[in-house]
């Protein structure tokens, strides 16, 4: 909105400031951005009317910060932005209905809809106390007039027209997110800081309009930000606005166009020649020996971006539009030298009702709301409607009727707010001017709901006290009985403490004899016991040992094996019997670790150690052959079945041995004899039972071979 890639420009150059440093400063606030920022919000399609909800959080928020809005209503569009309001009405409808429906051009031009809902925002504001200011035009435009003309400190608006408008400080994304102090920013612009950092002013920045686009027309096409800071940058101090204009009308940029084209002119300083005959006898014109002058190379650049703009801008017959340069720089209207910047008395039946009928909200949620606008209200101007000969702030005028005020009941406490020091005040409908609007005026304490006595439940929810946070300030001011009478309770509870701790300390001093100290814990009640903390049991025979001292006088063997220790939890139960458990497997493993960490290689020693000849064992098997074929013999019936007995008697040898602890080989003389006189070596393990060695088990094998 406004001139296209200004807000970018100007951002690095911002001030990102809390809502509270605005404070005693006037502002006036384009409305209809305000509107437009939560017509994009998600709660929009939900709630349609939000806007209004927005609007009164917002300026409440400003009022309780004494912050003096302006709000400013749009007037009659201007001509040139027929188009801009057609593409903008087109694109409301199609959020609305899913399409664009064909209307008259008088009707897509028209802001009928946002007219009315501006109206339902002024008539809220009005409920609010809060006059309105309608421009003859654009809001922001009014905005800037009355910034420019010193009666409103800045402009609150997203449209950076309001320094082309003649603003001078311009305050953009208001936002009320934060907790604490830091509860409430704004980005803060001023034109001063843009003129120094950017040498950019007012005509400058209508000159950005008039060739990157605005809301009023689309500008050259192809021209950037950088192209039109280049332009400015070139042409200095000159008026941006008057060289626009003489792009069709002077010659001399045609010229400057033929010398860009010209090949005999040198491309390092402009003047006759090449670069390479000025590198070696140098330039004439520049006054050099060799070389010449390099400043032509920046400033070329510079001349060729301007040529190309001029010949872009030379196609459009309205450039400069001079509609656009007066719609800025001349006031349609009289700008008025003052206004009734006075908040109003709040009107709190019509808020009620509006807000019921537009927004849905209860009666007693508006009231709530709208509860903090009353008491500061009345506090601000208080003084000035009070009669003021012998007559207290407490009483009032006949200016204001009585009906419409809520009277102090009582000061709280002392409150710290976004570090304002404040009071927290309990208000009271003593004219009963809330009965039959609401049906709850606020939350009750725990000590005031203690004090009243039961009563019908419209009285009584009536008769309640309202909470609400004041400065300090305003309430010394006007309610100094209430303040003093705050502060003497508040002394007077400071001097009962003090009081009583040294009461506290006396009792709590070591009595001369037993008797005394028998006496003073009698009199002086302990005090309770604290909440989650459990009592101390009592022992009949755990004395103290002082007294006990005293008394007999015994020795210390003795005082010692007379007292009685009461242990505060007995260990027993399963979770105990666990812990034992762990506690005796843990020593137990301790132990046997430590028996093993004693043992050395002495105790693992052999007298001999047994080394079996693999080799000559390996060979013996290899180098006997078993016999590939079966001779042919003819054996018997009785043979066949001797030999078939035999071989499953060896077999189930073999079964015996490879099992070592099922049974014992037996071996017969003639298996003995059998095995070669070679291999025969001393057994060392021949006395441990049931043991056959190696070099005997393979030997068997190869006899078991031989008699296959």
């Amino acid at each position: 909105m406004g001139v296209k890639h200004l807000w970018t420009i100007l951002t690095p150059f911002c001030e990102r400031k809390p809502l509270f440093e605005l404070q005693g400063k006037t502002l006036a606030i384009d409305l209809s951005c305000w509107i437009v920022d939560t017509q994009t919000a998600t709660e929009y399609v939900i709630q349609p009317k939000i806007y209004l909800r927005n609007l009164y959080f917002r300026t409440m928020n400003l009022l309780l910060q004494d912050i003096r809005p302006v709000f400013v209503l749009e007037g009659k569009a201007p001509e040139l932005k027929q188009k801009t309001i057609e593409r903008r009405n087109d694109i409301q409808q199609l959020k609305r209905t899913g399409t664009i429906a064909v209307r008259k051009v008088a009707a897509k031009s028209s802001r009928s809809r946002f007219n009315h809902v501006l109206k339902e925002c002024e008539e809220m504001l009005s409920y609010m106390g809060i006059k309105c200011v309608r421009s003859y035009g654009e809001a922001e435009a009014m905005c800037a007039y009355l910034n420019a003309d010193g009666i409103v400190d800045g402009c609150v608006s997203q449209d950076n027209d309001c320094f082309l408008y003649g603003g001078k400080t311009v305050y953009r994304n208001f936002n009320l997110s934060g907790t604490g102090s830091s509860a409430g920013s704004i980005d803060v612009y001023s034109m001063e800081k843009t003129e120094e950092m950017l040498n950019l002013d007012r005509d400058k920045m209508i000159a950005l309009a008039l060739l990157c686009g605005c809301d009023y027309d689309d500008g050259l096409n192809g021209v950037g930000k950088e192209a039109a800071l280049k332009l400015f940058e070139y042409i200095g101090d000159e008026n941006i606005l008057d060289r626009l204009r003489s792009w069709k009308m002077d010659g001399k940029f045609d010229k400057m166009e033929a010398a860009l084209a010209n090949t005999k002119l040198c491309t390092s300083c402009g003047h006759d020649g090449n670069v390479r005959v000025h590198t070696k006898t140098g330039c004439s014109t520049c006054c050099t020996v060799t070389g010449c002058s390099s400043d032509y190379k920046e400033q070329k650049k510079l001349i060729q971006n301007e040529i190309a703009m001029r010949k872009k801008a030379i196609l459009i017959d309205s450039f400069p539009n001079e509609e656009i340069i007066n719609e800025y720089l001349v006031r349609k209207g009289p700008v008025p030298s003052s206004l009734d910047l006075k908040w109003q008395q709040p009107k709190l039946n019509k808020f009620i009702f509006f807000m019921e009928k537009k927004v849905c909200w209860e009666p007693d949620y508006s009231f709530e709301k709208f509860l903090p606008l009353m008491t500061r209200w009345q506090l601000l101007h208080l003084p000035e409607i009070a009669l003021r000969e012998n007559i207290s702030f407490l009483k009032y005028s006949n200016d204001l009727p009585l009906t419409t005020l809520l009277f102090p009941e009582r000061i709280k406490k002392v409150r710290n707010v976004k570090s304002v020091a404040s009071y927290e005040i309990v208000w009271t409908d003593t004219e009963n001017f809330l009965n039959g609007l609401v049906t709850l005026s606020a939350s009750k304490s725990s000590e005031d709901e203690e004090k009243t006595e039961k009563l019908d439940s419209e009285n009584q929810e009536l008769s309640g006290m309202l909470n609400t946070i004041e400065p300090q300030n305003l309430v010394v001011k006007c309610y100094p009985e209430i303040v003093q009478l705050f502060e003497e309770e508040k002394l007077s509870k400071k001097k009962g403490k003090s009081v009583k701790s040294r009461a506290k300390k006396k009792n709590v001093e070591m009595p001369d004899n037993a008797e005394q100290s028998k006496e003073n814990n009698q009199a002086v009640k302990r005090p309770a016991a604290k909440r989650g903390k459990k009592k101390l049991v009592d022992v009949t025979n755990n004395r103290k040992i002082d007294e006990y001292v005293i008394k007999k006088n015994p020795s210390l063997e003795d005082s010692f094996s007379k007292l009685e220790i009461t242990p505060k939890r007995a260990k027993c139960g399963p979770q105990i019997e666990r812990i034992k458990n762990a506690e005796r497997m843990t020593k137990m493993n301790n132990t046997l670790d430590r028996m093993l960490d004693s043992l050395t290689a002495d105790d693992f020693a052999s007298d001999e150690e047994w080394e079996s000849d693999m080799s000559g064992i390996i060979d013996k098997i290899c180098n006997t052959r078993v016999p590939t074929e079966i001779p042919s013999v003819d054996l018997d019936l009785n043979e066949c079945k001797m030999m078939k007995e035999s071989s499953e008697q060896i077999l189930r040898n073999d079964i015996d041995l490879s099992i070592g602890n099922m049974g014992v080989l037996d071996v017969t003389k003639e298996d003995t004899d059998k095995v070669p006189q070679e291999n025969t070596e001393i057994d060392e393990f021949a006395d441990i039972d049931h043991y056959v060695p190696l070099s005997h088990r393979l030997d068997l094998d190869i006899m078991k071979l031989q008699a296959l």
